[in-house]
C-alpha cells in the first residue's frame, strides 16, 4: 500500500472535515493510504473566503516544499458567484496555481457552500427512495438559510459544525451526489484524474 501525504487548506472546520471523511472511503480497500498532515493544516488556516483566495497558491507551494505533502486539498465555497459560469471560475481558480503544485492539488468549490453538499446527502438520508430532482431547490437556498438546516443555527460553534459534518459525510453516495450536484462532480473529477497518478508504477 503506497502513502500518500495530504494537506488541507479552507475556509472552516466543515469543509475539513469533509476532506477527512470522504477519503475514509478509499482508505478502507484502496491501494492508497491517506495520511493527514495535521501540523501543515494545523499551521496554515484559512480565516475565510478572502484569505484562502489571496494566500492558496503560495501556501500550496510551502506546503509541497516545506511539508513534503503528496496531495493539497483547497476548500473555497463557491458564494454568490454566477452558476451558469461555474465552469469559468473553476478554471480560473486552477490557472492560479503554480505549474510545479498543479497536478497535486485539488481544489473543491462548492456550490454555493459545503452545507449545499451537505443539504444534497441529507436529503437522501430522509428520502431513500426518491427520484426527484432536487439540485435546484438544494442549489438556490441561501447559505444563511443551508447553514440553519443543517445545524439547527445561522452561526454554529465548531464543535457542532465538526459533529453534523462527520455524521453526515459518512453516509456520503459518491456516484448519487455526483449526479446531483454539478460542483461534486467537478471535484470527484479531479480526485479521480489525480489517484490515478498515484496509483501508476
Amino acid at each position: 500500500m503506497k502513502d500518500v501525504k495530504f494537506g488541507i487548506f479552507c475556509e472552516d472546520i466543515s469543509q475539513k472535515t469533509f476532506v477527512i471523511e470522504f477519503l475514509k472511503q478509499f482508505q478502507k480497500n484502496g491501494s492508497l493510504n491517506f495520511i493527514y498532515n495535521k501540523d501543515f493544516s494545523y499551521k496554515y488556516k484559512g480565516q475565510n473566503s478572502v484569505h484562502v483566495l489571496n494566500t492558496y497558491s503560495e501556501v500550496s507551494i510551502i506546503g509541497f516544499r516545506d511539508f513534503l505533502l503528496d496531495l493539497l486539498f483547497v476548500g473555497i465555497d463557491f458564494d454568490d458567484r454566477d452558476r451558469t459560469k461555474f465552469d469559468q471560475e473553476y478554471k480560473k481558480l486552477q490557472s492560479k496555481l503554480p505549474d510545479q503544485t498543479k497536478n497535486k492539488t485539488i481544489i473543491f468549490f462548492p456550490v454555493q457552500a459545503i452545507e449545499h453538499w451537505m443539504l444534497f446527502i441529507k436529503f437522501k438520508i430522509e428520502n431513500p427512495n426518491s427520484t426527484k430532482n432536487i439540485s435546484q431547490d438544494i442549489e438556490k437556498i441561501s447559505r444563511k438559510e443551508a447553514k440553519k438546516q443543517i445545524y439547527g443555527t445561522y452561526k454554529p460553534s465548531k464543535k457542532i459544525s465538526e459533529k453534523f459534518t462527520f455524521e453526515i459525510f459518512s453516509d456520503l453516495k459518491i456516484s448519487w451526489l455526483i449526479a446531483k450536484s454539478e460542483s461534486f462532480k467537478y471535484f470527484a473529477k479531479s480526485f479521480e484524474t489525480i489517484l490515478h497518478t498515484f496509483n501508476t508504477p
